[in-house]
């Protein structure tokens, strides 16, 4: 600016001055969608899916999923139903913080109206918030899926093994 003189040397610093604030908003804005991105991908990558045994795949949903989130694990799930014939599924959302939201709610409808789980596969439930047990009993009869709500991860386990044909048996 300092080369140019007059009334436009005025709307000169003032345009560059315009240009520095939206390069410092675009750097920021830039910052936030990044650390948005890293978080989303951490939780997708580090929520877990344990096998319990070969036929018998477990979600440990924590944190607060988001609907990219929950459709990575589901789809995650249902592949691991698929590939190994599980007769039985569990869905731990005792980790999740807050209630059912909708795009958790939404993810949970597409994956139980799948024709690999709708009627052939039962999902064992731990960790369902009082309030929203009715949500998840309505969604389930819409989407023809059999779904049984557990207090204990280990009676889901005991309940999903004992349909699979395997029994617990204590140490003598």
């Amino acid at each position: 600016c300092g080369l140019v003189e007059g009334s436009l040397k005025s709307e000169l610093r003032d345009y560059m001055e315009w240009l520095a604030v939206l390069a410092g908003d675009s750097l920021a804005t830039g910052r936030e969608q990044a650390a948005s991105e890293r978080w989303h991908n951490e939780l997708d990558e580090g929520t877990p899916l344990v096998m319990i045994t070969p036929e018998l795949p477990a979600a440990l949903f924590v944190g607060r999923p988001d609907r990219r989130v929950s459709a990575g694990v589901f789809g995650r799930l249902l592949l691991a139903v698929v590939r190994t014939g599980a007769k039985a599924a569990i869905v731990d959302v005792s980790g999740v913080a807050g209630g059912l939201e909708e795009v958790f709610a939404d993810q949970l409808e597409r994956f139980l109206s799948h024709r690999k789980i709708a009627g052939s596969t039962k999902i064992f439930v731990r960790g369902v918030h009082a309030d929203d047990v009715a949500s998840w009993k309505k969604i389930a009869a819409h989407s023809g899926a059999q779904i049984a709500f557990e207090d204990y991860f280990d009676d889901c386990v005991n309940e999903a093994l004992l349909l699979g044909g395997w029994r617990l048996v204590r140490p003598a």
